[in-house]
């Protein structure tokens, strides 16, 4: 064989074996999550958020139906959004306690589960406070600023994602 060729056949061989390892990565196609970050947390507290924007560079709607994070972190992890209280007002929120209050006091917000977060095809979703995000339940310890800790996310196609998020003083 020629040296060309054999050039040829390596590169070849590094190009499939590349293609083959990140097929087989557990990352969903088509899906990126940017700014992974949590706000840090007072050293009492129960309770934390997670933020990021989740980008769908695919041409098919896709969800996260799920997180999780070690339990070193947290005990118990879901998938939120902030609403308006029932007979209340739109108003913003600031939920990194997942407390109920509202910044401008005109109205009572809450969370909730959602079972899942749809991420529309070509569009970008952010999850940020007074919104969407993933709620981080029963900490071992506190959020500390400059801290990071890993975050899987599960999609709906059974793939998933594990990024690693920054803990901040602000989100």
């Amino acid at each position: 064989m020629s040296p060309t060729l054999l050039r040829r056949a390596a590169l070849v061989t590094c190009i499939a074996l590349i293609v083959t390892a990140c097929g087989s990565n557990a990352s969903a196609e088509g899906l990126s999550i940017e700014d992974p970050r949590a706000r840090s947390t007072a050293p009492t507290a129960e309770r934390g958020a997670v933020y990021f924007d989740l980008v769908n560079s695919s041409d098919e709607d896709r969800s996260v139906v799920s997180a999780s994070v070690g339990g070193d972190v947290a005990g118990v992890v879901e998938l939120h959004e902030t609403i308006a209280a029932e007979g209340h007002g739109d108003g913003d929120m600031d939920d990194g306690e997942g407390g109920m209050d509202s910044m401008d006091g005109m109205a009572a917000m809450q969370m909730r589960e959602v079972a899942q977060i749809d991420a529309v095809a070509g569009e970008t979703v952010a999850l940020e406070p007074g919104g969407l995000h993933v709620m981080l339940f029963e900490l071992a310890g506190p959020l500390e600023a400059g801290a990071t800790f890993e975050l899987t996310l599960a999609f709906d196609d059974g793939s998933e994602e594990t990024v690693n998020v920054e803990v901040r003083d602000e989100v």
